[in-house]
This record gives C-alpha cells, sequence and structure tokens, in this order.
C-alpha cells in the first residue's frame, strides 16, 4: 500500500494540487499472458517500480479508451509499489514545469509490429476539483510507434529514460 505526505515545497504549489502520480514508465503486453511493470515518480519525487502480472489492470475508464483516470482507478494500478530511489527537488521543480507544456504536442501515431506490446511514457495532469488525472503521452513504441511533437514531452521522454529505473523483481 502506498502513503503519499503532501507537503508544501518551495516555488511548488501542495502536491495535492499536482496529485499524487507525476511520471509514469511502463511496458504492457497482453500476448502470451498479462504483463504490466514499470516505474512512476510522485509529487515528492520518490520513484517507485511496479510489477504485475495476470490479473490486468481494466478499470471502466481503461476500457472506455479514455485518457482521463479517477484517481482511485490510477492508483489501483500500481501494485505492490516498491522504493527505487528519489528525484533532486530542484529538477523535480524543472520537471514538473514542464508537464503542461507537453499536453499541447501533437501525437503521431504509426503501426510497427504485432504482439510487442506498448512501451512509454506519461506524465499526469492532475484535476483536484474532479480527482482525475490525464495522461499526457509523452512517448511510446511497441505495436505502435508514437511521438508527441511537443519539445517538453521529448525533453521529459529523454529524462525519464535516462534514470534506467530498474525493475528487475522476478515475481
Amino acid at each position: 500500500m502506498l502513503t503519499c505526505v503532501f507537503l508544501v515545497r518551495p516555488g511548488l504549489s501542495k502536491a495535492s494540487d499536482l496529485g499524487e502520480i507525476l511520471f509514469d514508465c511502463y511496458h504492457v503486453n497482453f500476448a502470451w499472458g498479462y504483463t504490466l511493470k514499470g516505474f512512476y515518480i510522485d509529487g515528492d519525487g520518490k520513484i517507485y517500480t511496479y510489477d504485475r502480472k495476470g490479473d490486468p489492470w481494466l478499470p471502466e475508464s481503461v476500457q472506455k479508451g479514455s485518457h482521463s483516470y479517477p484517481g482511485p482507478d490510477l492508483m489501483s494500478k500500481f501494485r505492490n509499489p516498491k522504493s527505487a530511489g528519489r528525484i533532486d527537488p530542484s529538477i523535480m521543480k524543472q520537471k514538473i514545469a514542464l508537464i503542461r507544456p507537453a499536453s499541447r504536442g501533437e501525437i503521431f501515431r504509426q503501426h510497427q509490429a504485432y504482439d510487442a506490446g506498448w512501451s512509454g511514457c506519461v506524465a499526469y495532469l492532475f484535476d483536484k476539483h474532479a480527482n482525475t488525472y490525464t495522461a499526457i503521452l509523452l512517448g511510446a513504441e511497441g505495436d505502435f510507434l508514437e511521438r508527441n511533437s511537443s519539445q517538453e514531452a521529448k525533453s521529459l521522454l529523454l529524462w525519464l529514460r535516462s534514470l534506467q529505473v530498474r525493475n528487475d523483481d522476478p515475481a
């Protein structure tokens, strides 16, 4: 169970204004059984890995093809999180500032494979009044190559991939 403490950080709004989850990089595949594993970064810059097999994360919002998730739906994705590090607060401040501009990019999508699944990264915009997270695609590959035209999205994607967070739990 993930417990988050909301603190006021200099130069940033309250974490509750940002939501609990800011960035999420993961691989999902339904071929040969269900797999969902990745890492996320919370509003305090803490990194967590997660790994979910067999029991698909398919809340109603996902089944409808929505990119907006009620808070409890999104949080249910991150089963058995394990701490994997922390991002320096000054770097987090810089990266948080790129999320909204990244949401303005155009998404390009091209089919490229079969049974390769989806591997990519998203940032989340949080609507605290509706307790809803909207996923902002930063980039992905797998069955489809997906790119966000925003320079901010490209910058965030490169940064997230450079973190090289390991999620090797064999369970």
